[in-house]
């Protein structure tokens, strides 16, 4: 997948991701847990190669298609790169 290199400063400029920082980020008040949440959201994303609002327009879009590898395209995609984060982890403790 092509990657797109964003700071969390950048990830910020989303609206979909203001809208999910002001629900979930905001429930713990910590600002640390706040950068943890984008750092992973970031690593996603970049794995990925969309930004935050490509990815739900594509979601979006992928939810109307009546095939169900399509429809589920994005959870594939996800559990595959926590599947990758768990090789590297593996990899890095061995």
């Amino acid at each position: 997948m092509a990657k797109k290199n964003l700071r969390n400063q950048e990830l910020l400029e989303y609206e979909s991701v203001q809208g999910w920082m002001s629900r979930v980020g905001g429930k713990s008040g910590s600002k640390g847990t706040q950068k943890v949440y984008l750092r992973n959201l970031r690593q996603y994303s970049e794995w990925f190669g969309k930004n935050p609002d490509e990815m739900i327009e594509e979601r979006k879009e992928q939810e109307k298609n009546e095939d169900r590898g399509i429809k589920q395209n994005h959870e594939d995609k996800l559990n595959e790169f926590f599947n990758e984060i768990e090789k590297n982890m593996s990899r890095n403790t061995a």
